[in-house]
């Protein structure tokens, strides 16, 4: 309850323009505002996830395709078999090729 309390909160304090500190969705809307792509990869379950919906709030569905997120299932937090490994590289291809292709 209180960590959706806080993520409203965030939320309703960018629709004001005001700043919190650590308000990541603030920081991702400025870094994207000077035309940086940002793309977060996680594997599931790891805890960035929920760190993100909280802190990131209504900003990232808000940045659209500037902000991407992408999941790999099955994977631990360093990737350490070869299959979520092996994900993990053609999700960074195929966003890095889709951005210079």
């Amino acid at each position: 309850m209180q960590l959706a309390l806080e993520s409203a909160t965030r939320d309703a304090a960018r629709r004001l323009h005001i700043r919190l500190p650590r308000d990541l969705g603030w920081e991702l809307g400025e870094i994207t505002a000077h035309g940086v792509s940002v793309v977060l990869v996680f594997a599931s379950g790891d805890p960035g996830i929920e760190l993100l919906r909280i802190q990131g709030g209504s900003a990232v569905k808000r940045l659209g395709d500037r902000c991407r997120v992408h999941i790999i299932d099955s994977a631990d937090h360093t990737f350490t078999q070869s299959a979520t490994r092996a994900a993990l590289e053609q999700v960074l291809c195929d966003e890095l090729f889709a951005r210079h292709g």
